[in-house]
């Protein structure tokens, strides 16, 4: 991982104070986007995209901190 990467979790790390915490981020943001998903009927909305890549941040935070 790049520094930078590294930087912007570091600064993230009080967002998650716990595995619970992190996992229950992960499943919030897995039923929104499946929600979003479901209303706007594409699965290329910016709406979609823009949850996609919320939840795809929360994973990789997720597998640095405890993979």
């Amino acid at each position: 991982m790049n520094i930078l990467l590294r930087a912007v979790y570091d600064d993230d790390l009080s967002c998650a104070e716990n595995t619970k915490d992190l996992l229950d981020e992960i499943e919030s943001l897995r039923k929104k986007l499946e929600t979003v998903i479901l209303l706007k009927g594409s699965h290329t909305a910016p709406e979609v995209i823009s949850v996609s890549r919320e939840l795809d941040i929360a994973i990789n935070k997720y597998y640095f901190l405890f993979g």
